[in-house]
């Protein structure tokens, strides 16, 4: 079969739908681990790597920096408990999240102030009037 050796890194973004650039990225960072090169220099890597890349994603989408990925994987690496590791990064990323929350919820009571404020001011003031232009003093003038 196919598919159940080393891949080359365009197989590898096609099986999982990442860019090449970002398994680059992620490859530069440590992220993800070659099993090799081909006689043309091209990086493999193994099967493995789906799932590395896939939780390196899951990761990512519940708002962890590459830098705390980088440290879990490091962790993991090292021989302890990834547990620990996940869990007090859970715990900073809901801090957070937690603040930016916070913070959003701030700007949109602002922005419904704000909002609210704007109709007001609409009916408060009537509506400009727009004026014609007067003819301008050449014409006028020519008409005298």
């Amino acid at each position: 079969m196919k598919d159940a050796g080393p891949m080359r890194i365009g197989r590898l973004a096609r099986r999982t739908g990442v860019s090449v650039k970002t398994l680059r990225f992620y490859d530069s960072r440590g992220l993800l681990f070659s099993a090799g090169r081909t006689p043309a220099n091209y990086r493999l890597f193994p099967q493995a790597a789906i799932m590395c890349v896939e939780t390196i994603r899951t990761l990512k989408a519940a708002g962890f920096t590459i830098r705390e990925v980088q440290e879990l994987a490091a962790a993991h690496r090292a021989g302890g408990d990834p547990n620990v590791a996940v869990r007090r990064n859970l715990e900073q990323v809901l801090k957070r999240l937690t603040h930016k929350e916070t913070e959003l919820r701030t700007q949109i009571a602002r922005l419904t102030a704000l909002l609210r404020d704007v109709r007001v001011l609409h009916c408060a003031q009537p509506a400009p009037t727009r004026s014609r232009p007067a003819a301008s003093a050449h014409l006028t003038a020519s008409a005298s």
